[in-house]
């Protein structure tokens, strides 16, 4: 039984063998094709991560970890500088790289940082001299801003002056001028008040006046004039009043100057414009009116006075020593020069501020019908000025001042009534101080310009009327204090005509609390301070009833945590 089964299952396996075989051969069939071998995979990088060293930023340059790798092994450490690396126990070797900029991974295992023994006292040492200095700096910060604020309070004005040289800064030494086609320049006309010099911080842009910031270096304080004006280019005018008409303008209106501008007999007959033996300044003979190409330009106040000598460049009889052609403040002529010596030649010298002395006796004779630049004659001006002291607990101090051609009333007149508004611009500086109970312990300061606003009232009576006014629009320097809601209330005050006709207004009660209160009020964010103001008409009066052209004045506010002062100027 056994062998005839396992007969059978033979021939059916040999059977199913032929069939395969004929199919194959029959119905041209192909067995399926393996499967592809999957392709290797790379083992996975070790991991890389950050190490962070405690104080890196404290670190000096012998305990900064140098740039370079360590390999640690694990449970090991390794120490670069003032920092150990550790690498943990139970698992891989740590690769540790230090690049240059101070920035460290750890490949591998993850490594940590700590610091040495001396590494942790150096640390403690520079975050303790750090907090040295920025202790220092927030008391020096509060020192000035008290000593700022101290010198707003006590602003005064700076004396107007009569120009001569006295190693005080007046309003009369304030020179403004300009030339065609360019801005106005700005110099102190004091020769010892030397070394004022346009300072490379400028001046805030201020609308349409034109601002200048001068500096100047003392012993133990740095000086800052800022002087903004409307001043408008000069225009060409008769350098003689050769048409006999008493209204022409002349460019020389001084007494001095009057026997000189007489009209010639002929036309032919020009006379000449004295400059003057000695300093010429007077009669008009500066950098902006001397000729460039003949005399020399002035110097920095650190090279000094610059001179030139002019000798004889004539053999005729009765002719001038020296003459050259020329031209003095735009019009064309010659300059002649009698009186000097083989000992003492003619010689011009100018100082750095544009003054000129002249040895010899100089004239400038101009051109027929030559013409002339013209300053303009109605410009008004304002600003201020802050000595800094140089220690932080010097002494600061502030002034101000608004200046033009004084408007002056005809003897015995006064003007009609009526209204005028004057609209212009105001700068100054602020202080803005955080006290607590122990006092100052921080604050900020600033420059501003604003808008200034006024009306004036006039009543055609002998007290002539009041004025009153605004200064709204604040702008500043100091980001950190918002001061566009800023104003500053100039109260109501009268105006009378002085003893020389200047109509000006001033303050009588400057308490707030107190009926006619005609001071000033600054409303800064939420401190309001009040303080004083006054004002002065500017511009020439051609008739009883003209009313003035601009009105400048100065303001000054005040309380426990807050100051302002500034000065502003103001048209109609």
């Amino acid at each position: 039984m056994f062998n005839n089964h396992l007969m059978k299952v033979c021939l059916a396996a040999v059977f199913a063998i032929g069939l395969a075989a004929c199919s194959s051969s029959n119905d041209q069939a192909t067995a399926p094709e393996p499967e592809p071998m999957p392709e290797p995979t790379e083992p996975a990088p070790p991991p890389t991560a950050n190490v962070m060293i405690p104080d890196q930023m404290y670190l000096d340059a012998d305990n900064m970890p140098a740039a370079g790798t360590l390999t640690i092994m694990a449970g090991g450490t390794s120490t670069s500088g003032g920092v150990i690396f550790s690498c943990p126990a139970g698992g891989m070797a740590c690769e540790v790289t230090i690049t240059a900029d101070g920035s460290v991974t750890s490949t591998g295992g993850a490594a940590t940082a700590a610091l040495t023994d001396d590494a942790m006292m150096q640390v403690a040492q520079a975050k303790k001299d750090e907090a040295d200095k920025l202790a220092a700096e927030a008391q020096e910060k509060k020192d000035r801003i008290i000593g700022k604020d101290r010198a707003l309070e006590t602003a005064s004005n700076i004396n107007q002056g009569d120009g001569t040289t006295d190693g005080t800064l007046e309003e009369a030494d304030i020179m403004i001028t300009r030339a065609a086609g360019a801005t106005a320049a700005v110099r102190v006309d004091d020769a010892t008040l030397t070394g004022y010099s346009v300072s490379d911080d400028p001046a805030l842009p201020n609308g349409g006046w034109a601002g200048t910031h001068l500096t100047r270096d003392i012993t133990g304080a740095t000086q800052h004039l800022f002087v903004y004006t409307d001043k408008e280019q000069p225009t060409r005018i008769q350098f003689y009043n050769f048409d006999g008409d008493s209204d022409t303008p002349r460019l020389y209106e001084n007494a001095t100057m009057d026997a000189l501008t007489t009209p010639a007999t002929t036309a032919t007959d020009i006379p000449g414009l004295a400059l003057g033996d000695a300093s010429a300044t007077a009669n008009g003979f500066s950098a902006s009116t001397a000729d460039p190409s003949q005399f020399p330009a002035p110097l920095s106040p650190e090279e000094g006075s610059d001179s030139q000598t002019y000798r004889n460049n004539t053999e005729i009889a009765g002719s001038p020593a020296f003459s050259t052609p020329g031209n003095f403040n735009g019009a064309g002529g010659r300059y002649n020069c009698t009186g000097g010596t083989a000992d003492a030649p003619c010689m011009v010298t100018v100082a750095p501020n544009g003054t000129f002395t002249l040895v010899g006796t100089w004239v400038f004779v101009p051109e027929l019908n030559a013409t002339a630049w013209q300053q303009d004659q109605e410009f008004m001006s304002f600003g201020w000025w802050l000595q800094e002291p140089t220690a932080q607990t010097g002494v600061y101090t502030f002034q101000y001042y608004a200046d033009g051609d004084a408007y002056q009333l005809p003897t015995g007149e006064t003007l009609a009534s009526g209204s005028a508004t004057y609209t212009g611009r105001a700068a100054g500086k602020f202080v803005v101080q955080e006290i607590d109970n122990t006092g100052v312990i921080d604050g900020e300061s600033g420059m501003f310009t604003a808008n200034a606003s006024l009306t004036a009232t006039f009543t055609g009576t002998a007290a002539n009327g009041s004025i009153e006014g605004a200064i709204s629009g604040f702008q500043s320097d100091n980001g950190n204090v918002d001061v566009s809601g800023w104003t500053v209330t100039l109260n109501e005050q009268d105006f009378t005509a002085a003893a020389v006709n200047d109509v000006t207004s001033t303050a009588g009660t400057l308490n707030p609390d107190a009926a006619g209160f005609d001071g000033a009020t600054a409303m800064m964010g939420d401190q309001t301070a009040h303080g004083s103001w006054s004002s002065q008409f500017f511009g020439n009066s051609t008739t009883a009833d003209a009313y003035p052209l601009g009105v400048g004045g100065t303001f000054q506010a005040d309380n426990e945590a807050a100051s302002i002062a500034g000065a502003f100027g103001a048209r109609r």
